[in-house]
């Protein structure tokens, strides 16, 4: 054995020879397994094999209410990191009964979709600045929406002036 590795992987430490050595005594003990497994095309490309239920992932149901929830923070414009996504599939898988599930880092980054940015079409318009306006003519516009007066010329300040002094009374 030792012959064969020092052939195929003398480029390697010490160390790294004795993890290759190993895996091939491994490859020799699973060479039936294997030999399945490269006869069907759907199993053959495979590196790892994992024994069933050893990757724990959420149902299709969960990850819908794990989506929505990022959508409803996105919404109010919170931003969405990568721990808040962790304790919220957390919840959610212990909600469904997924038993042994981690939303480890590797699981947040296959999820890395959605994380992603929102496009620039969906983020929130700027706040347009109001227009500088005195402060009678303000309270004048504020007084005509609050009373139904919107009809009301508010541009002379005579009207203006009528307005203060009757305080929302007809005096005619």
């Amino acid at each position: 054995m030792q012959k064969t590795v020092d052939k195929y992987f003398s480029t390697l430490s010490s160390k790294s020879k004795d993890s290759k050595r190993k895996l091939i005594y491994t490859w020799i003990e699973n060479h039936e397994t294997l030999k399945l497994l490269c006869e069907d095309p759907k199993t053959a490309d495979l590196k790892y094999l994992r024994p069933v239920g050893v990757a724990t992932i959420l149902s299709a149901e969960a990850e819908q209410e794990l989506v929505g929830w990022v959508n409803m923070l996105r919404k109010d414009g919170v931003p969405v990191s990568g721990p808040m996504l962790e304790m919220q599939a957390l919840e959610i898988a212990a909600e469904h009964d997924v038993l042994g599930f981690k939303a480890s880092w590797h699981w947040r980054k296959g999820k890395a979709h959605i994380l992603s940015p929102l496009p620039s079409t969906c983020e929130a318009a700027p706040t347009p600045l109001l227009p500088d306006i005195p402060v009678d003519v303000f309270e004048a516009l504020k007084r005509a929406c609050l009373v139904g007066d919107k009809d009301k010329d508010l541009s002379s300040d005579d009207d203006l002036a009528d307005d203060s002094e009757s305080d929302g009374e007809d005096n005619e």
